[in-house]
């Protein structure tokens, strides 16, 4: 969690296709499509405001989203990972 309490996170809408979040600083949405049982993150944007603090966890954020190529959900949690296979990151399911 940041500072002030918030914390990066995914929302899929299945409805529409359309995927939004939050990454450390910036708000992003986009849309996705599912490709042989994975979901593939396209067209993805960023609000543009400054933030001193955030902009590390939003870069590595948006870096690990942007390398992760298969998902799975396990116990709950959606997990991403990369094309070796490595866990890239780990999302807890809100009620």
């Amino acid at each position: 969690a940041l500072p002030d309490g918030r914390k990066p996170h995914i929302t899929f809408n299945e409805a529409d296709l359309s995927v939004k979040g939050f990454n450390g600083c910036n708000g992003f949405s986009g849309a996705y499509k599912e490709v042989n049982g994975q979901p593939e993150l396209d067209n993805l944007a960023t609000t543009m405001m400054a933030c001193a603090d955030e902009m590390n966890t939003e870069m590595r954020f948006m870096q690990a989203l942007e390398k992760s190529v298969s998902y799975k959900v396990i116990s709950g949690q959606l997990r991403t990972y990369n094309s070796e296979q490595e866990e890239l990151l780990i999302f807890n399911a809100e009620k």
